[in-house]
């Protein structure tokens, strides 16, 4: 288990081993800022998942990037504002990822890239980070 509790970061690294393994379990806790933030697991060629959410639209938006190509978006309705509390849980499963917002939406996403290609998982954008928390 790797659990990083954090005061106000904007942005969060942390390397995967041997990809993103089924089981394991990421917790990203905090404060939304006024604009978008984005929590990307990123392969050598591209984002294997990308959770952006959306605090203006009141969605959480999730796509795959490969190479310089967007995937097509896949939506969820999900509202919490500029300035609220959040947790999102990302869970791998064996094809799909399984996203939740604690106390609010959760969606399953197919993985369009090999889990075990990713090789870190990054926050960036415009939040305060108070929790980074991964199981093993």
């Amino acid at each position: 288990m790797v659990d990083i509790v954090v005061g106000s970061a904007v942005h969060m690294h942390y390397n995967f081993k041997d990809g993103f393994r089924t089981g394991q379990q990421l917790i990203v806790g905090g404060v939304s800022g006024d604009s978008r933030f984005g929590i990307n697991f990123y392969t050598a060629d591209g984002i294997a998942l990308h959770c952006n959410p959306r605090q203006g639209e009141g969605e959480i938006v999730m796509n795959t990037k490969t190479g310089d190509e967007w995937g097509d978006e896949e939506r969820i309705d999900c509202s919490f504002g500029s300035g609220d509390s959040f947790e999102i849980s990302i869970t791998c499963g064996d094809t799909e990822y399984f996203v939740e917002v604690v106390g609010g939406c959760s969606h399953t996403y197919s993985q369009r890239m090999p889990k075990e290609d990713v090789l870190y998982v990054q926050v960036e954008g415009d939040t305060s980070l108070t929790k980074f928390l991964l199981n093993n």
